[in-house]
């Protein structure tokens, strides 16, 4: 996958690998919810206008086993977030089953009662593996010791991981934090390179 997104460019300028229109990597970046929603409720929203936008842009594409959703290792309610996009699955008739990417590399062809199989995993459990699409989702978080260093290096680590773990395109979805990356003002604007700030 080749990022390219440029200070100020007009998008309809951007010519990318694939040919597809616009940019390969997207940017989610959301006021904490306050209307009573849970923070997951919001990410489970999130991802599926992530995954109307890929069937608009890709209609006929069948996303078994190549969407991976990837989630921080640490202090994450995979299960709890799990559960959140279940529900919203359901409500929008989609035929998901949301799987660990251990078990999505174990078989090529696993179909689940003729399921769609979408990776929902941590960054630790994705690594060495790749996926057309890839949701990283609540990935730039504030962590234990508060050290701004270590929150940005974490935070960094855990995005590129994920951004590298895509062949084709990235959406990054995530709350806004002040002191993390997502506050930044490149972020919720999009119109700096984002490779400038994995530097």
């Amino acid at each position: 996958m080749r990022c390219l997104a440029l200070v100020n460019a007009d998008i309809s300028e951007i010519q990318c690998s694939h040919n597809d229109i616009g940019l390969p990597l997207m940017v989610s970046v959301f006021n904490p919810p306050e209307d009573g929603k849970t923070i997951f409720e919001v990410y489970a929203r999130k991802v599926i206008e992530g995954i109307q936008d890929i069937f608009i842009k890709f209609p006929e594409i069948d996303l078994h086993d190549r969407l991976a959703i990837i989630v921080p290792d640490d202090h994450f309610p995979l299960k709890s977030f799990s559960n959140k996009l279940s529900e919203h699955f359901e409500r929008e008739n989609y035929k998901v089953t949301l799987i660990p990417a251990e078990e999505a590399s174990r078989s090529l062809n696993l179909r689940k009662d003729g399921d769609s199989c979408i990776v929902l995993d941590t960054v630790s459990e994705v690594r060495g593996l790749e996926y057309l699409f890839v949701f990283g989702v609540g990935l730039d978080q504030l962590n234990k010791d508060g050290n701004k260093k270590s929150l940005l290096d974490l935070s960094r680590s855990q995005i590129y991981c994920a951004m590298t773990r895509c062949q084709l395109h990235f959406t990054l979805i995530n709350e806004f934090i002040k002191a993390c990356l997502s506050g930044c003002k490149m972020w919720r604007s999009q119109k700096k390179s984002f490779h400038s700030m994995m530097k």
